[in-house]
């Protein structure tokens, strides 16, 4: 006969205090005392013995109670695992009768679009609610609790979560939550409360989130987002501890939200303080490592009266760095601050403990997958069993990113266990793609159609040397190129490069294009040479051979100094020599935050054509705040006045003046003509007119300037492989020609650009910016703001391979 031991029915419990107060509750039938000869499990389905035999707390041979049975019906409840557990005997043998919970089989979500799916995946994971696992409501509870809040965080207080549950065969459910996301919380208004010393003003503008909507749609700062707020809290107590407030306190941030949640109310409470000034500083050390002179030199005094922590802290950091610089390391500085309430004013110390000189045990790479060690280790400015100094470890990260085939370079010191000045030097990069093959099919109004393709790796089979190869076919260009370079040709870091160019240019039914036909091949070598850890000293020279032609029916249609230099055929042959100072110290090749970098190259060409050509460019890199990077840049080149037309300079609107239609900058062409008219000059008994083709000559003197003000693409924290660019551009080209029919015709006929500043061209624009697997990536909006009479604009341009880095 099978006797109940206590008859228990758990359909549903919602808290665990409640299980425990219903099991005592229940009327339990006194039974006799019995030694359990035997345990057996009825009703698993999924559940497997052991795992009950692992809850139950009792074993055979062991007596059972009144008191033990609840105990053994409280522990397998405990688990989770069940709807129902009876305890009944059958002789000496207990039998525990269970009803399994159902599995989940599935879960589903829909109507969440600010959180995403992977973030709920893995909370569902975390919640133990995932496909597999058991099926428990107050776990669903719970969760649908927490999801909630994690919406209330992200200010859509107004969030909805609907669980339900659908039966499955096989003892399984499906699990599914329907969310509706509702409105975020608009900021109405953020009061500020207790401040006297600091205006609302200036507290408002330091911090993030505001109730303002200067900037539309784009504009998501006046959306409520509770952990954007404590940020902001942070924000404030830096504000005032960094303006001599060391006593300063935040009292209470609260938020009050409309019952349509949609509107919120922040008010911010703090108590300022007495504001302190800065005292006399002074500075110590433990070691003779610096004389007392040299170490009054690493305290500058304050740019401000007032007593800031981050004037202290960047002081402390600057004293670190220069006993580091020195090998040390390990140095602790500490910033000892004696308060004097009468004045208020605040004496700092520092005292300085330089430890022993540090030495780098090994330096070992992590990442570099495809790139060779020798890479990476050439490139390191501290040796193994050398000192540490941080001023060559920097330059280490620096060369390293200046290499452009690294997205990432990070560097971690381990000491050494047992040692006390001894650390391993752990460099760890990210590799980007350095290898691209593109086959293209194009068409433009200039360029006609094309096939394009090209080969390029910048890290050759991990050597870090660069190959390029290109092909070219068109309407109006044929082309061949070819692009080598090995930067360690020998072990002291001296590149040699080759290059191979062929081309045939014929845009003789070209509408836009400066009308000629022109075949030339070009071969060159150079060399660079490091004079110091950021200067290179570049030389090279190349060799080329030009054959240019004009179809006979076409000269009066092109500009008579085109036709004339042509004239029924010509061939030259000439080489060039140049030599180059470049001096970089960017933190990285491709979108650097900080550094500068300047290039200036004199070419010299002999042969048929002889002339000089200068380049000068200066671009340097702001970081403003954590996020943003200014970059102020200009170029300027020079060529003398018997420069070959073919080797003016233009202006292209995609890489050098957005927003203008490319090639019309420069000076405008001009034709003969037989048929006098008030379109006309005559100049020694010739008639000249301006030429119908918008296509300029370019010219032997291009200035270039830009303003650029770089932030994180939206969604991310910080510029990595993309961002969006504001800019303005600013730029010109012009013909110095001793020229005089050119300089008197084009003079009378309104059409001659002299040299000026006020001949310049401007425009503003947005942009974004993508190094993509594929090769460097930007799409440009730029309206011209400032212009000159024919020109035309070209506000949208896409740029593929090249930025303005």
């Amino acid at each position: 006969m099978i006797k109940n031991l206590c008859g228990t029915q758990m359909t549903y419990i919602r808290k665990f205090a409640l299980l425990i107060l219903f099991v005592l509750a229940l009327p339990v039938q006194a039974i006799d005392t019995f030694i359990i000869a035997d345990i057996q499990v009825e009703g698993l389905q999924r559940v497997t013995p052991g795992a009950v035999f692992v809850a139950l707390p009792v074993r055979v041979g062991d007596e059972m109670n009144d008191l033990v049975s609840s105990n053994s019906i409280q522990a397998l409840f405990e688990t989770g695992y069940f709807d129902d557990v009876q305890l009944l005997r059958d002789g000496d043998t207990l039998i525990v009768s269970v009803v399994e919970r159902p599995t989940i089989a599935v879960v589903t979500f829909d109507g969440n679009k600010k959180l995403k799916d992977e973030v709920i995946e893995n909370a569902l994971k975390v919640g133990g609610l995932a496909a597999g696992d058991v099926y428990n409501p107050e776990l669903v509870e719970s969760f649908t609790d927490e999801l909630r809040g994690a919406y209330f965080e992200v200010g859509h207080f107004s969030a909805q979560i609907i669980p339900s549950v659908a039966p499955l065969d096989r003892n399984r459910v499906e699990l599914n939550f329907v969310i509706s996301e509702g409105k975020v919380a608009l900021i109405s208004e953020i009061q500020l409360v207790g401040n006297n010393q600091i205006s609302d003003e200036e507290i408002l503008d330091a911090i993030t989130l505001t109730n303002k909507k200067t900037l539309g749609i784009l504009n998501r700062n006046n959306r409520y987002n509770r952990e954007q707020l404590r940020a902001d809290l942070e924000t404030i107590s830096s504000l005032y501890l960094n303006q001599g407030f060391i006593e300063f306190s935040l009292n209470s941030a609260r938020s009050f939200i409309t019952e349509d949640h949609d509107r919120i109310k922040i008010v911010i409470t703090m108590t300022e303080g007495i504001q302190y000034k800065f005292g006399e500083l002074s500075i110590a050390s433990s070691d003779e490592v610096m004389s007392q002179e040299e170490l009054d030199k690493l305290i500058q005094e304050p740019e401000e009266e007032v007593y800031s922590f981050e004037e202290v802290s960047n002081t402390r950091n600057a004293i670190s760095d220069s006993f580091a610089n020195l090998g040390y390391g390990r140095a602790e500085v500490d910033a000892l601050p004696t308060i004097h309430d009468d004045e208020r004013k605040i004496d700092v110390n520092y005292v300085v403990k330089p430890g022993k000189l540090t030495y780098i045990r090994t330096i070992t790479f992590r990442g570099n997958f495809s790139t060779t060690d020798e890479v990476l280790r050439r490139e390191m400015r501290v040796l193994e069993g050398g000192l540490y100094t941080a001023r060559e470890i920097q330059q280490s990260r620096n060369r390293l990113n200046r290499l452009g085939i690294f997205n990432s370079v990070d560097m971690d010191f381990v000491p050494v266990p047992g040692t006390e000045n001894q650390v391993d030097v752990v460099v760890s990069v990210e590799e980007r793609l350095t290898g691209s093959l593109l086959f293209g099919v194009g068409y433009s109004e200039t360029e006609k159609a094309s096939l394009n393709f090209s080969v390029s790796q910048t890290n050759l089979f991990g050597t870090g040397k660069r190959l390029v190869f290109g092909a070219e076919y068109g309407d109006i260009e044929q082309a061949l190129n070819f692009d080598y370079t090995n930067p360690y040709y020998t072990l002291d870091g001296v590149s040699r490069g080759f290059t191979f160019d062929y081309r045939v240019r014929d845009t003789s039914d070209s509408d836009t294009a400066l009308i000629y036909k022109i075949d030339y091949l070009t071969t060159g070598m150079n060399f660079a040479f490091p004079v110091s850890e950021e200067g290179v000293v570049g030389m090279g020279f190349d060799i080329s051979q030009e054959d240019l032609s004009l179809t006979e029916s076409l000269r009066d249609t092109t500009d008579y100094r085109v036709a004339d230099y042509i004239g029924t055929g010509i061939k030259t042959t000439g080489g060039s020599a140049e030599i180059s100072y470049r001096k970089d110290t960017r933190n990285r090749a491709f979108f650097a935050t900080e550094g500068n970098n300047f290039y200036t190259g004199l070419r010299a060409s002999g042969g048929d054509n002889q002339y000089l050509a200068l380049t000068t460019s200066y671009s340097h890199y702001f970081p403003i705040g954590e996020k943003m990077v200014l970059r102020l840049s200009s170029q300027v080149d020079v060529a003398s006045n018997d420069v070959p037309f073919y080797r003016n300079y233009y202006m292209s609107g995609s890489a050098e003046l957005r927003g203008f239609t490319s090639g019309q900058i420069g000076a405008k062409q001009l034709c003969r003509t037989d048929t006098p008219s008030d379109d006309t000059v005559a100049i020694d008994g010739q008639d000249y007119r301006a030429c119908e083709s918008t296509r300029s000559l370019g010219g032997n003197v291009r200035m270039i300037s830009r303003a650029e003000l770089f932030f994180p693409f939206f969604g991310s924290d910080e510029i990595d492989d993309k961002r969006i660019a504001l800019f303005v551009d600013h730029g010109g080209t012009f013909l110095r020609t001793d020229d005089s029919v050119y300089n008197q015709a084009s003079t009378a006929l309104g059409t001659r650009e002299k040299f000026s500043f006020g001949n310049m061209r401007s425009s503003v624009g947005i942009g974004f910016e993508w190094l993509s697997p594929i090769g460097p990536f930007g799409i440009h909006y730029a309206i011209p703001v400032k212009q000159q009479p024919g020109d035309t604009a070209d506000r949208f341009q896409i740029n593929l391979g090249t930025f303005f880095d």
